[in-house]
């Protein structure tokens, strides 16, 4: 497959995209048959068609919305979260810590249990560069200057 920054013709471009859907939906397959769900019980835990589950694993659901393929795949992770993890593989475990962090309702209709996760190693941090990002460009750089005078003398 070509790198994200070699231009590809709109025609190889739609095949990559048709077979990265089929891959995905390949793996559903494969972790709907290893729970043991039928499509019908898939459908049903994810809130969606017992078609869309179908169209979805045969990898024609290249025009498939989001949500239904987040709840599929959230449904499953849910699913192969209750298998022993050390009877997983790595990418298994990823992929159902992938959909933790999403944070979605356990229940469809049920509203998201959406919390904010922090994303650098020290949330203050974060908090100090989001204060910063507001800031208009005339007073960004004199803050930044002021913090990073602070953070030499701090260290010296």
């Amino acid at each position: 497959m070509p790198s994200l920054h070699e231009p590809q013709p709109p025609a190889a471009r739609e095949q990559d995209w048709r077979r990265w859907m089929k891959e995905i939906g390949e793996r559903a397959r494969r972790m709907r048959e290893l729970l043991g769900l039928s499509q019908e019980q898939l459908a049903r835990r994810a809130g969606v068609s017992q078609g869309a589950v179908s169209r979805f694993e045969i990898g024609r659901g290249l025009n498939t919305p989001l949500l239904v393929s987040i709840k599929i795949n959230a449904s499953l992770a849910s699913a192969l979260s209750t298998v022993d993890p050390n009877l997983l593989t790595e990418d298994a475990r990823r992929f159902v810590q992938s959909m933790d962090l999403l944070a979605l309702p356990n229940e469809p209709g049920a509203p998201p249990d959406a919390k904010p996760f922090p994303l650098l190693g020290d949330p203050e941090f974060e908090d100090v560069i989001r204060h910063c990002g507001r800031l208009p460009e005339a007073r960004r750089k004199p803050f930044l200057a002021a913090i990073k005078a602070l953070a030499r003398a701090l260290c010296d």
